[in-house]
């Protein structure tokens, strides 16, 4: 999952926090486009959908979303652990990590690459519900360009890449925190083991 700002309130214009689910083969899964800019991705997240409908249908399938550290860890949604330490199972596991969720920063490089009305660099001039109907229209018509085999864009403006050591502290000690621990564990020590 990752966002991406449309524009910037700072300047004095409207900004859109975009939080999208993508697949391995850069699909938007889910879009998410109705929070202003300055709305933390944590609580995007606490709001949508998607995560009312996983609370509600996880069952230990051993399938999760990868969220960067601006999210909570949850069982259905694993996060990278925080300051570990080189060379240690934590670090092997982050590694491994980045590499599975930078396919969501290759798909919003494809994204803005294709539609580049979405760069920051570039504003749609409209009102910000109507800005984002575009962000999920662009998000249609992205799948359908992969469905279709039409070749990837690479948007080489896009420069928000993925910081591993950049943490939200959420608090530990409740169960979603400690099963998704308990997941995120498991697939540490596999990891480990295989390596």
């Amino acid at each position: 999952m990752k966002k991406f700002e449309k524009y910037n309130t700072i300047q004095g214009f409207h900004s859109i926090n975009t939080q999208l689910i993508v697949d391995h083969t850069y699909r938007i899964l889910n879009v998410n486009a109705k929070f202003p800019g300055s709305t933390h991705d944590s609580h995007i997240w606490k709001m949508s959908l998607i995560r009312n409908h996983l609370s509600n249908t996880y069952r230990h399938d051993h399938e999760w979303l990868l969220g960067d550290s601006g999210y909570p860890l949850e069982p259905w949604l694993l996060t990278p652990f925080s300051n570990p330490g080189d060379g240690s199972p934590e670090s092997r596991f982050n590694v491994k990590f980045t590499s599975a969720r930078s396919v969501v920063e290759r798909a919003i490089g494809m994204l803005k690459g294709r539609w580049r009305c979405l760069c920051k660099q570039r504003m749609l001039h409209y009102k910000p519900t109507i800005a984002s109907k575009i962000i999920n229209a662009c998000a249609v018509l992205h799948n359908i360009c992969i469905e279709n085999f039409d070749a990837a864009y690479e948007n080489e403006e896009y420069d928000e890449p993925y910081n591993a050591n950049d943490f939200i502290h959420f608090p530990a000690g409740n169960s979603l925190h400690t099963e998704g621990n308990n997941n995120r564990s498991e697939i540490m020590d596999y990891i480990n083991r295989v390596q």
